[in-house]
């Protein structure tokens, strides 16, 4: 994640924080875990104003890593957050934004194929 948020950081024009206890160490696809994490920070930087923060944080145990990512950016009701990752949707508020809406969707099925490898 830090090398994803390092090389991201240039162009961004947000700050890009990034919270996490140490070094996370596990068993991966690190070009596909790496596309995630840029799928994700790239949607986060996206839809945030410049000059605002987009945090990430990372917490791991013997069994799982949490990264979550979050902005100040147009947020989602709980009706969008429920089809945030089906193939193709776009929020409202998003839809006058560049992009396909395959990001989420191909992350969520990269870590859904992780976690089945190692469950």
């Amino acid at each position: 994640m830090r090398d994803v948020t390092q090389g991201m950081r240039s162009t961004a024009r947000r700050r890009i924080e990034v919270l996490a206890d140490g070094s996370v160490v596990g068993r991966w696809d690190e070009q596909r875990i790496r596309q995630v994490f840029t799928n994700l920070l790239s949607n986060a930087i996206k839809y945030s104003p410049e000059g605002s923060t987009v945090t990430v944080s990372l917490a791991a145990d013997e069994r799982s890593v949490t990264v979550r990512v979050s902005d100040q950016g147009i947020g989602l009701d709980d009706a969008e957050l429920a089809q945030l990752f089906r193939r193709g949707y776009r929020a409202e508020p998003g839809r006058y934004v560049a992009g396909s809406g395959l990001g989420l969707y191909f992350s969520n099925g990269i870590v859904t194929a992780h976690a089945a490898a190692c469950g």
